[in-house]
């Protein structure tokens, strides 16, 4: 019987294709362990999703009504000027307060969205709001209605006045 030997090349060969292939293995599980996730919100559908605006709204929509109801009260009482400049008046509080419910509403979805963010491994969450802060993004990386439902189970519906 005839023994073969080894061939230098072809071990040489063979070393050097099990190293490429570690090395590639290695590097790709490296790369999956450090790549970032990332997603986006469509910003008008969050806010309009949120049960924190739906809440404020109604409640806005009551203060309007019964201020409605109490210048109509006093419109057969009160001299007209006097009631211009009170109408004028509670359509600026009613401004003002919208205002400060969407400034609360805008700071209750960012914090629960950064809480989404970091229970659900996001490194980012973008916002689209259609003014070119988020040009282009796969549709895979919409998670509009995800956040959306996370923030509306963690909203505790606590009155933000």
């Amino acid at each position: 019987m005839k023994t073969q030997q080894a061939n230098p090349t072809r071990l040489l060969l063979m070393v050097a294709v099990t190293g490429i292939l570690l090395g590639s293995l290695t590097s790709y599980a490296l790369f999956s362990l450090t790549q970032t996730r990332s997603g986006y919100i469509e910003n008008h559908r969050v806010f309009d999703g949120f049960a924190g605006k739906k809440y404020l709204e109604g409640k806005l929509k009551a203060i309007k009504s019964n201020n409605q109801a109490r210048l109509d009260s006093l419109q057969k009482t009160m001299p007209a000027s006097w009631l211009q400049a009170e109408m004028e008046r509670v359509a600026l509080e009613e401004q003002e307060l919208a205002a400060r419910y969407d400034a609360d509403i805008w700071k209750e979805i960012n914090r629960l969205v950064s809480v989404f963010g970091e229970e659900r491994g996001y490194d980012y969450v973008f916002g689209a709001s259609g003014s070119g802060s988020l040009m282009y993004s796969a549709k895979g990386n919409d998670i509009t209605d995800e956040v959306v439902a996370f923030i509306n189970a963690r909203y505790s519906g606590s009155d933000t006045d």
